[in-house]
């Protein structure tokens, strides 16, 4: 972290002339089991990586905000006039999109200003880590600080949210931003996507370690079917609440009430809510294990 840390400030002061004011920083995540729940009202375990992505900014004067983005020699600028316009495909949305949520704040809408803003991060991009959550969550935390803007960790997580949801057109859940701001080493988090909270951190077995291996195969929710899973989702418990009126979510669902439900909905749809009843299972039968796990150990 303290290599890329001194390499931005290098960077930052040769292509702005001056240091920055406030560097943040953020790490990618794993997801380790509860894929798809989040947004389902489930549970999920997850885990913050050692990879970060590091945001540094310093106030200006006028209009134009500047990013550049040192690992790859990317380059974007936007006006604060332009705020509430998304550059279709373009990767700076992400900023603009933290900025375009923070002058919505109450408040802040006369308080935005302009900055010169470097970037650099050691998550890969497009391979599942969430870059796009790092970038985020490191872009919330340093124009947190450049506004003013106190948030709890839950609800810069929500902000972060937002900017997919609504600027993106992205309709994600929490968990990447959950997974980015509450991670802690050597603990997995354990998070309730109802009671939108992390209900507690689950010892990891120090004896074992995580290897994620890069299959060059590109990930990108933008372009992704991840809107269509969620209408799946979503028209499945329309179908269920037919005859289990009680049920709010597939949260509430289990293997009996789906398959009572099977011949009712779509095939696909069916699918999808088994894979999400299934994840909710496997969140709390993997918690008991690793307990199991730790208990072992200890004794060993």
């Amino acid at each position: 972290m303290n290599d890329i840390k001194e390499e931005i400030l290098k960077k930052f002061n040769e292509e702005y002339g001056s240091s920055p004011l406030i560097t943040a920083a953020a790490p990618g995540r794993l997801e380790i089991l509860g894929n798809h729940t989040d947004y389902n009202e489930g549970f999920v375990l997850s885990a913050a990586t050692d990879l970060n992505t590091v945001f540094a900014v310093a106030p200006v004067e006028g209009k134009t905000c500047k990013l550049n983005s040192f690992d790859n020699s990317l380059c974007a600028s936007f006006d604060l006039d332009t705020l509430d316009t998304a550059i279709p495909g373009d990767w700076s949305n992400y900023v603009k999109g933290v900025v375009y949520e923070i002058s919505r704040l109450p408040g802040m809408k006369n308080n935005i200003t302009a900055f010169n803003a470097g970037i650099m991060s050691t998550v890969p991009l497009s391979a599942g880590m969430s870059s796009s959550a790092a970038l985020e969550i490191s872009a919330c935390f340093a124009l947190g600080k450049l506004y003013g803007v106190e948030l709890s960790p839950e609800e810069w997580a929500k902000l972060g949210q937002r900017v997919e949801n609504n600027y993106l057109g992205l309709q994600s859940g929490l968990l990447d931003q959950f997974s980015s701001i509450f991670g802690k080493k050597d603990n997995l988090i354990f998070c309730d996507f109802r009671e939108i909270k992390v209900l507690k951190r689950v010892q990891f077995p120090r004896e074992y370690e995580f290897v994620v291996a890069n299959s060059m195969v590109k990930h990108n929710l933008v372009d992704s079917d991840y809107n269509l899973r969620r209408t799946s989702c979503e028209n499945a418990v329309d179908v269920i609440k037919q005859k289990y009126p009680e049920v709010k979510a597939l949260r509430d669902v289990s293997f009996k009430i789906l398959n009572d439900c099977k011949e009712l909905m779509n095939f696909m749809d069916y699918k999808r809510a088994l894979h999400i009843v299934g994840e909710n299972e496997r969140v709390l039968e993997g918690i008991k294990a690793l307990k199991i796990m730790i208990l072992r150990n200890l004794v060993l």
